[in-house]
């Protein structure tokens, strides 16, 4: 991925991750920031467009590419976004308010370790959103997913979107970072 979020405006360049897929693709961002897209309980499915598909194993392997394609958001395990930015909820790209501490996290998801960090008010709010949360997907800012059966093959990112409900384990280191 480029430094830009997409060549074309109104669209999102993101790295859409399933169990056994990578799937490199654009997403219109007409109805607002990928994060609120992905939260949005009244759409299951994701409408792609540019779509790249590789499987994880071997993600320079291309399987096909496609000019549109839909996606169940409920399958994924995670996405990947280029700049931080790209992650924010509408509210705080708008006006972030305060800068909430960097909680650096572990977590695994199935087939992969993913490390980063979760930007909250508090430490309270960790439990609020990763076991009391109502969003299926949560933001874990400059991160990077590791393949648990090929640690050569990783991916970064400015943030990593989680699937919540995919999470294994999930631990906080003590410290903390405020950016």
């Amino acid at each position: 991925m480029s430094d830009k979020a997409s060549y074309r405006k109104g669209f999102l360049a993101a790295e859409f991750v399933s169990l056994d897929y990578r799937i490199s693709a654009e997403v219109n961002l007409r109805s607002g920031p990928i994060i609120e897209i992905l939260n949005d309980k009244m759409s299951e499915i994701l409408r792609l467009e540019n779509v790249y598909i590789s499987p994880i194993h071997d993600p320079a392997t291309l399987k096909g590419n496609y000019t549109v394609g839909q996606l169940f958001k409920h399958n994924l395990t995670m996405v990947i976004v280029n700049r931080e930015e790209d992650a924010y909820p509408r509210r705080l790209s708008q006006s972030p308010t305060t800068t909430p501490a960097t909680f650096k996290v572990f977590m695994t998801v199935s087939g992969f370790e993913i490390r980063g960090g979760l930007r909250l008010e508090n430490a309270i709010d960790i439990d609020r959103t990763i076991i009391h949360g109502v969003d299926r997907f949560i933001a874990v800012y400059g991160a990077t997913a590791t393949v648990t059966s090929n640690p050569e093959i990783f991916f970064t990112g400015g943030a990593i979107l989680v699937n919540r409900t995919e999470i294994g384990i999930f631990c906080v280191e003590k410290s903390t970072e405020n950016k």
